[in-house]
């Protein structure tokens, strides 16, 4: 499944809001590969857990999930309890 977002150019917005020219020079220099969608990648992988793939390896880190955000993906509901191996 293809990704909605459209891939970083060096002509985009987001490619200029790279503040280190140094680390622009990197990316320009990177040989150019079309995105791949987490279910590509990772065949036996759940819906959610490539959608939280995709949501926090994000390259605008304005657009990443929080760390809150992050707690309250539904991936991150493996079966985990807050209170297991804790004590109160």
């Amino acid at each position: 499944m293809p990704s909605a977002r459209p891939a970083l150019t060096l002509s985009s917005p987001r490619f200029y809001r790279i503040n280190s020219r140094r680390s622009r020079d990197y990316l320009r220099a990177l040989p150019f590969q079309k995105r791949r969608s987490f279910a590509d990648l990772f065949p036996n992988a759940s819906p959610a857990a490539c959608d939280f793939l995709a949501k926090t390896l994000t390259f605008d880190p304005t657009k990443r999930l929080t760390a809150e955000q992050c707690l309250e993906h539904r991936a991150s509901r493996f079966g985990l309890s807050d209170s297991k191996g804790r004590d109160s």
